[in-house]
């Protein structure tokens, strides 16, 4: 029912073996010419791909090393666990505050919220920033309310 499959290996090899060498050795030198073509051509893979993976772990910004100096304020992660825990649940706890290294990219900190101490590594760190635009915005909409209730108070009385 039809042709029968080849291999790539028989199509590379087609016509060698339809046509073999007068000797061995010339049919062996031939086959040392090609492995030493297929090294080298994989080397050259392997170097472009180590680069390529080079780059991209480049790019990521996962190791900060250094990053962190006491007194500065840090999420961690620390995601909640449990049975009835589900996907939406807050994976960032904080603000942290980092109290000393503790070696090998690990960090002692103590949460502010608990008073808990931790001792976590640097991936699971993020600096912790006050979204200064927020409070400004939450600070003048608490001074409106305030004013409205304020006159809201005088009408009654």
């Amino acid at each position: 029912m039809g042709r029968k499959l080849k291999t790539p290996a028989e199509l590379l090899r087609r016509n060698r073996l339809a046509h073999p060498h007068g000797t061995l050795n010339a049919y062996h030198e031939v086959l040392l010419q090609d492995l030493k073509k297929a090294r080298e051509l994989a080397a050259l893979a392997l170097q472009k791909e180590q680069a390529c993976q080079a780059m991209y772990y480049n790019q990521r910004k996962v190791r900060r090393r250094g990053a962190f100096a006491p007194n500065q304020l840090i999420w961690v992660y620390r995601p909640a666990r449990g049975k009835k825990t589900t996907k939406f649940g807050h994976r960032w706890r904080g603000p942290g505050q980092i109290m000393e290294p503790a070696g090998y990219d690990n960090y002692k900190i103590k949460m502010l919220d608990s008073g808990q101490e931790l001792v976590t590594h640097c991936s699971f760190l993020l600096p912790y920033y006050y979204p200064q635009h927020l409070l400004e915005q939450m600070a003048r909409d608490i001074a409106l309310d305030l004013r409205e209730e304020a006159t809201g108070a005088a009408d009654i009385d």
